[in-house]
């Protein structure tokens, strides 16, 4: 076997897929899709992998040329893995280690990083996509259900995926990069089971203030975002699903009892309509968030995949945006809800309700651009 070069994440030609700082050499794996891409002229390849978890452990998926190679849990412990052998040695080609699971909030261990990779041959100098987006959201953003069967009800690692992940189906047809930034669960102004702290805009000017462990704070994971190191030509959200399930859902109680929060519902049902206001105005104000932190992007609102009962109340809040600003790049997206044959694992979007939506937001983007 050839002699192997070893290099570090802080070669100028990696391009760093995710939030977070290199550190000693080394790229923190927060969010869904988070990882590396480049650019290689070589016929083999390992890459070695830092990992720790107490119940969630990650998943990667290995991409050569836009398609997937292969997919792999990472065990605890720094490893090493051959991802390509026997390629050919003149032919350069684009290499993307991708992150299939989110940032694991409940397990406090959870964390991973590439630390290096293992070349018979050189990194080339990196070919840059025409377009970079952004994608914000929950579960289905996070890529919750898209591996595994309708039957699979289990809350675990390895049903998440970012690859048939309609984040990277819309990137892969526009040449674009893609970062994410989700949690299952999560919402607008409520998580699902009415937790007020679960929510997305209370995250998105840090890093990734979702993983709590020791590692991921060494790379600064509960630190402000700089958001001028990388700025999108598009930002999608995806929002709004958790924050109608919390109306049906009991009042959330906090661990010593002292605080109770409740998305309500009137005496015949209906969603209480001072919420509802507390809703649009949470929705309203999470645009004005983005767009302090993106100030050149098209924001695309997209909904409706799993339901569509907040669709009114968030064109309201859109609504009262745009009269307050007079920002004309802000838009909607409707996503038609996803039939049962378009079901994943645990009642999630599939790999074709997730084909549907990337279709439809590369219409969409194609018509803004």
């Amino acid at each position: 076997m050839a002699e192997l070069n070893r290099v570090t994440m802080d070669h100028p030609a990696i391009r760093k897929n995710g939030r977070g700082r290199v550190l000693d050499g080394r790229f923190p794996m927060f969010f869904t899709a988070s990882g590396i891409e480049f650019m290689l002229r070589g016929s083999e390849l390992w890459v070695e992998l830092s990992s720790d978890y107490s119940d969630h452990e990650s998943w990667i998926s290995v991409l050569l040329n836009d398609v997937r190679i292969s997919r792999m849990m990472v065990p605890a412990g720094k490893q090493k893995f051959c991802v390509l052998r026997n390629q050919n040695p003149e032919v350069v080609k684009r290499v993307r280690i991708s992150k299939d699971t989110q940032a694991m909030k409940d397990d406090t261990g959870h964390f991973l990083s590439i630390d290096a990779i293992y070349t018979d041959g050189e990194v080339t100098p990196y070919v840059e996509r025409e377009l970079k987006l952004e994608f914000i959201g929950d579960s289905i953003t996070s890529g919750e259900g898209l591996i595994g069967a309708k039957t699979e009800e289990e809350w675990v690692s390895c049903f998440f995926d970012s690859v048939y992940h309609y984040g990277n189906l819309t990137a892969t047809k526009l040449n674009a990069e893609f970062r994410v930034v989700s949690q299952s669960g999560w919402g607008v102004l409520s998580g699902w089971d009415n937790n007020p702290s679960l929510v997305i805009p209370g995250i998105y000017d840090y890093t990734c203030a979702s993983n709590v462990s020791e590692e991921g704070k060494k790379f600064g994971s509960l630190e402000r975002y700089d958001f001028t190191s990388w700025q999108p030509d598009f930002v999608m959200i995806n929002l709004g699903t958790n924050d109608n399930s919390a109306f049906y859902n009991p009042e959330w109680v906090s661990t010593d009892g002292k605080l109770t929060h409740k998305l309500r519902l009137t005496e015949d049902g209906q969603k209480h309509p001072e919420d509802v206001k507390h809703f649009e105005d949470a929705v309203t104000a999470f645009l004005m968030q983005v767009r302090q932190n993106n100030p050149s992007a098209v924001i695309i609102w997209c909904y409706g995949i799993l339901g569509c009962d907040m669709e009114q109340s968030i064109l309201n809040g859109i609504c009262r945006y745009q009269e307050q600003t007079d920002d004309k790049k802000v838009n909607y997206l409707h996503f038609p809800s996803m039939t049962e044959e378009q079901c994943g694992a645990r009642w999630h979007p599939g790999p074709s309700a997730h084909q549907m939506m990337a279709d439809l937001l590369v219409e969409k983007i194609n018509e803004l651009r």
